[in-house]
């Protein structure tokens, strides 16, 4: 083992620290994710407004030009 050292010492390789990771940076957009997500809350609460949902997987003819 100790030879094996010798020889990486010699090669110019030696024991380092390694940096300890750090948490991510928050990124700009989370403010404006959270004030989405107030905006929403807000509008639940409210009984005059109203809430679509749409499905955008399935692309369905409306009006005149639809099937059925």
């Amino acid at each position: 083992m100790k030879t094996i050292v010798n020889k990486l010492n010699v090669l110019g390789y030696y024991l380092q620290r390694v940096e300890k990771s750090h948490p991510p940076q928050k990124i700009a957009e989370t403010d404006a994710i959270f004030e989405q997500l107030k905006q929403v809350a807000e509008a639940d609460a409210d009984p005059t407004t109203l809430r679509l949902s749409m499905d955008a997987k399935a692309t369905v003819a409306v009006g005149p030009f639809s099937s059925s």
